[in-house]
């Protein structure tokens, strides 16, 4: 049988890195090396993974829903709008619609329901043109999609006890959304007057104003409705005998 010669001896501390390094540690310098050929970044200068984002999000959503957003009522509005939920952003900062570019006061100015371009800082003062503002649900989420059919129960039930307390001639969902859970199965398809009431108010629907509402992408889109609201709710409230107009802004406190 024939013999192997030996193996010539080799100094690790001078042999090549493929040669020094041994199993595991061979494996881990070739993954190092790959990594840095395809431009990996290790996870600590990616960000956060998906999930982790969401599980931020949930806690940061968590960390608002104690400090609930209140709504902005009076006594007998002409019209009491009635948006979804809050969003991050309204309920960290403590107003509605409160969102990036969110043109909800844009509108209302537009339409003529204030005398004056607001912004939402101004949402405290609504009242003062007896106008109202609350959502079918409390919750702050990221996004409308994120509440559940417990939230929506108990926002239907919260709205209807607001509705019988301030009596608002008109009540008017800001988006269709909102307008669909309160009514259900009865609900409508589109903007524009309902033939529903709650109690003794009269319903209507405006498109919501968020950017992201592709049937009415552009304000002018937008504001074509609430410029219906707004003369559909003067005759409401001259048939039941309550001012239509808006009162002077009032000054800052």
């Amino acid at each position: 049988m024939r013999q192997r010669r030996p193996l010539p001896h080799v100094d690790r501390r001078r042999a090549p890195l493929s040669l020094r390094l041994r199993g595991r540690q061979r494996q881990a310098a070739h993954v190092e090396a790959v990594e840095r050929r395809v431009g990996y970044r290790p996870l600590e200068a990616r960000g956060p993974p998906v999930h982790l984002q969401q599980e931020v999000d949930r806690q940061r959503a968590a960390a608002v829903h104690v400090r609930r957003l209140a709504a902005r009522l009076c006594p007998k509005p002409r019209i009491l709008f009635v948006g979804i939920n809050p969003s991050l952003t309204s309920a960290r900062v403590g107003h509605h619609f409160a969102g990036p570019g969110n043109p909800f006061y844009r509108l209302l100015h537009a339409a003529g329901f204030v005398p004056e371009p607001i912004t939402f800082i101004d949402d405290v003062r609504l009242p003062a043109f007896r106008l109202a503002l609350t959502n079918i649900a409390e919750r702050a989420t990221r996004e409308a999609a994120e509440l559940t059919a417990d939230d929506y129960a108990r926002g239907r039930k919260r709205l209807a006890r607001t509705i019988a307390l301030i009596q608002p001639t008109v009540v008017a969902f800001v988006g269709g959304t909102a307008y669909r859970q309160f009514f259900g199965p009865s609900a409508t398809p589109g903007p524009g007057p309902k033939p529903e009431r709650i109690g003794d108010a009269a319903v209507f629907v405006v498109p919501n104003p968020s950017g992201r509402n592709a049937a009415y992408p552009g304000f002018a889109d937008k504001l074509t409705w609430y410029r219906r609201l707004k003369r559909w709710a003067d005759r409401v409230c001259k048939a039941a005998g309550r001012p239509a107009r808006a009162r002077a802004m009032p000054d800052r406190g």
